[in-house]
């Protein structure tokens, strides 16, 4: 193995920190049969030597402190060494850490010096049996090197770097071996096709039980490897290669493949490790199967980069994930059992593949979880939720036996009981078809939670890397949302929990959240879900790139604005009909829009929040009096890519206006890596949008006094058919487009963070009123100006640098730390973006 190599493969051990061996297949049988020539000869053997004529020879007593460079050579073929028992001890005192990093960082196994049993010595030997001996105290203990068709049986290899080396050799059988507490590697088999490691306990070795490296049609069968550094059994760039009965407890992986094709685990026991018990990266056709990967730190199956893969008939659970699936392509988890964790099935950054008919109960956040995931098929899965499947062929208003204006037997005083809650929400269905003109065509799982229980959940849910949250920071900081001694994740978190329900459409699942006891559920709660059910049956929007294409703040909010806003359209035409036309036998939370309002909530973050729900249904009733609901549902297909469109519908097909912008920024200041980011960003910016804009001056004026836009007007507008809220203001109309770069640079002292915010207006005019207002926003913190185009406010959330130029219809905004880091962030700024003069004011 090239140091190379060995170096991708740490830093994929890296990765998972963060996050995320050779033994041949063969039949019984391979090696080990005396033929006549090994019977003719038997001689006793007590002291080193070199074996170099056919024949059995046996070990008459203990061989102690051997200081040979190979206490005993095999030279021939046709040969047995029988231990009886004894020890071949030698003097060698290993290095645990330099003996590693050797093997690491030069990824070469050249057995010269120090080897206990030598069986070929790089001559082509064969048939040869080594059994029932004990190698100690030797850099090798025992190593094969270029033979074939042998047996190691009954080795003990204990207290050397390497316990038992096959190098170059195929049709190799390693059997009832115990290789324990060795610095590197207990069994470790390289270059070594069809051979097979078996009935072998590997226990307590400095990295890996056992390795199987680089080796065709290999198999590892009935083997114990516990207590290992790093990994109980390791699969190295093997092809076809077989884990079999294998049980791996408590090392840092159980089983872990590497860079390996159409390798598989089956009946394997791989528990209590302290990141996954099975541990796939960069991988093609990896099968894990009739596997127990329980009780494991992170997972209990991970595979990372793994293309064809599939988790079958495994049971996973109580780990933090069941399965998890990070990175990769077309790989399925089918009849397995991933419960009592926080997530059953995770499937992150993964296109393709299927999660089907699989367990996943009493997951704390959820059973099955997609992020950022594309054309992965979700169904059947077990979550202890009530399913309710479409009854078929029934008219666009009837499902479940249910019509949309039937009054049924359902009264909410007492509870809803099974049989009521089956007549109440398929009638809700109904409703939602009806109103919404589309059919209900799935199934969907239904589950009431508490309000605690969702908090519990959230606080399950994966801290975002400390990479994302610091991005994120510079977005709210930037329209002064956030300061810097909050973390602004955990804010939107806080936000995200006071709902009253949703609809999980990568699971096909909904979640209504209720205290009440005995239970109640509102029925507008139920119709808006259902219609965001009708809306991923019929426009998919778990696998709609139109839609997963919005990578920046304003994108994702426009396009919510359409999936939300129909939805709420919806449901403000059902509440019109509910109690009057219909009868609704609900009991309707009191809750004000939004949710709790107490004071310790973020107002700036709960409003963005709630942008959606406000303009969507007037953006939605704009397109149905263009067309009815076929406008709606074409929408779908090219939806809005700015708030500005939804907010403004007469602008729908008004473009952004295009922005060049290009890094400049020197002295270490670099724009985050994309790749760290999740779903959040392009290319490590986003933009802000109209709505964003908009809230950041509204919020000056509510949460600090400084009136920029009437506070008021937003909360309380003319119109509040379908409006909630106002978001439209001098400053923030007139938006062209806009990029936010957030910015890092690493220091003795830690890390500084800065960005730069370059606005683009539809006229110099708007520009001016953004300007204006913005300087309003900076002297409302209290920054005084110390020089051209430049502040510094002192003191507060938002202490920094700022330089804020205008030019034509353009607005560029640099923070930083300093005024000095203001000009190396971008160089030049301090006169124009294209070196005139430029006016502040």
């Amino acid at each position: 193995m090239s140091g190379k190599s060995f170096a991708v493969l740490l830093a994929a051990l890296a990765v998972v920190g963060s996050v995320a061996g050779v033994v041949g297949a063969v039949g019984a049988g391979i090696g080990g049969e005396s033929t006549d020539a090994t019977q003719a000869r038997l001689t006793v053997v007590s002291s080193c030597t070199t074996i170099t004529e056919s024949g059995t020879y046996i070990l008459g007593s203990d061989i102690e402190n051997a200081s040979d460079d190979a206490c005993i050579r095999i030279r021939a073929s046709d040969v047995v060494l029988d231990g009886r028992g004894h020890v071949v001890d030698g003097t060698t005192e290993v290095d645990p850490e330099e003996a590693t990093d050797r093997f690491f960082r030069t990824g070469r196994l050249q057995p010269r010096t120090g080897i206990g049993v030598s069986v070929g010595g790089g001559l082509p030997v064969s048939n040869v049996t080594v059994r029932d001996v004990t190698v100690t105290d030797w850099r090798w203990g025992l190593v094969a090197t270029a033979v074939r068709e042998s047996e190691l049986t009954g080795v003990t290899a204990v207290d050397s770097a390497f316990g038992v080396t096959v190098l170059r050799s195929p049709t190799v059988e390693v059997s009832d071996a115990t290789a324990s507490e060795n610095a590197v590697f207990g069994v470790g088999l390289l270059d070594a096709s069809r051979s097979r490691v078996a009935d072998t306990t590997a226990d307590g070795n400095g990295v890996v039980g056992i390795y199987l490296a680089r080796s065709q049609a290999a198999t590892v069968s009935n083997v114990t490897a516990s207590d290992n550094d790093v990994a109980g059994v390791l699969l190295d760039r093997t092809r076809g290669a077989s884990v079999r009965g294998a049980s791996a407890d408590r090392n840092r992986f159980g089983v872990y493949l590497f860079e390996t094709t159409d390798s598989e685990v089956t009946g394997a026991t791989a528990v209590q490790n302290d990141v996954a018990g099975v541990y796939a990266v960069n991988t093609t056709g990896t099968a894990v199967s009739e596997t127990t990967a329980t009780n494991n730190s992170l997972a209990g199956v991970l595979l990372q980069g793994v293309a064809d893969g599939a988790v079958t008939s495994t049971n996973a659970s109580r780990s933090r994930y069941g399965v998890y699936l990070f990175l990769s392509e077309s790989t399925t988890v089918t009849d397995s059992t991933a419960s009592d964790g926080v997530m059953g099935v995770y499937v992150r950054n993964t296109s393709g593949g299927a999660v089907l008919n699989n367990t996943v109960l009493g997951n704390s956040f959820d059973g099955v979880y997609l992020e950022n995931s594309t054309d992965v098929r979700v169904a059947d899965n077990r979550d202890g939720a009530v399913v309710f499947e479409s009854t078929g062929n029934e008219t666009i208003g009837a499902e479940g036996g249910y019509r949309h204006d039937d009054a049924i037997d359902v009264n909410q005083s007492d509870g809803l009981s099974d049989a009521e809650l089956r007549a109440y929400v398929y009638r809700a269905i109904a409703r939602a078809e009806h109103l919404r003109q589309l059919e209900y065509v799935g199934s969907v799982s239904f589950e009431v939670v508490s309000q605690a229980e969702l908090g519990r959940r959230n606080e399950a849910e994966p801290d975002p890397t400390r990479t994302v949250s610091a991005w994120e920071n510079q977005l709210w900081e930037a329209t002064f949302v956030v300061g810097e001694g909050e973390n602004s994740t955990r804010v939107a978190q806080n936000e995200s929990s006071r709902i009253a329900g949703y609809y999980n459409f990568f699971a096909d699942k909904m979640v209504i959240v209720s205290d009440d006891d005995p239970l109640t559920v509102s029925s507008t709660t139920l119709v808006h879900e259902f219609v965001h059910a009708l809306q991923d049956q019929h426009f998919d929007l778990s696998d709609r790139s139109t839609l997963s294409l919005a990578r920046t703040e304003d994108g994702s909010r426009a396009r919510s604005g359409l999936v939300e806003g129909d939805a709420r359209y919806v449901e403000e035409r059902f509440d019109r009909l509910c109690g009057v036309v219909w009868n609704c036998v609900q009991v309707e939370s009191e809750e004000p829009r939004g949710g709790d309002i107490s004071s310790a909530r973020n107002f700036a973050m709960r409003q963005m929040v709630l942008a959606p729900y406000s303009d969507g249904p007037n953006y939605v009733e704009t397109l149905r009096q263009q067309g009815d609901w076929r406008a709606v549902n074409d929408d779908y297909d090219d939806p809005p890519n700015t708030t500005e469109q939804v907010i403004h519908p007469e602008k729908r097909d008004e473009p952004p206006v295009p922005i060049d912008f290009e890094d400049a920024a020197r002295a270490g200041w670099r724009p985050f890596d994309q790749s760290n980011l999740s779903f959040s960003g392009r290319n490590g910016t986003t933009t802000v949008g109209e709505v964003g804009i908009f809230t950041m001056f509204w919020y000056q004026g509510y949460e600090y006094g400084t009136d920029i836009v009437d506070v008021r007007e937003h909360l309380y507008p003319n119109d509040p058919t379908y409006d909630w809220f106002n978001y439209t203001s001098v400053p923030s109309e007139g938006w062209g487009n806009d990029v936010l770069v957030p910015y890092r640079k690493a220091t003795e002292s830690g890390t500084d963070f800065g960005y730069v915010w370059r606005t683009a207006w539809d006229t110099p005019r708007d520009a001016r009123q953004f300007h204006r207002a913005y300087l309003a926003l900076l002297r409302g913190q209290g920054a005084e100006r110390v020089g051209p185009n430049t502040w510094v406010v002192d003191s507060g959330p938002f202490a920094d640098a700022f330089r804020v130029v205008r030019e034509g219809a353009n607005v560029t905004i640099v923070n930083a730390p300093t005024t000095d880091a203001l000009a190396d962030l971008r160089p030049g700024l301090a006169e124009s973006e294209n070196g005139t003069a430029a006016r502040a004011g």
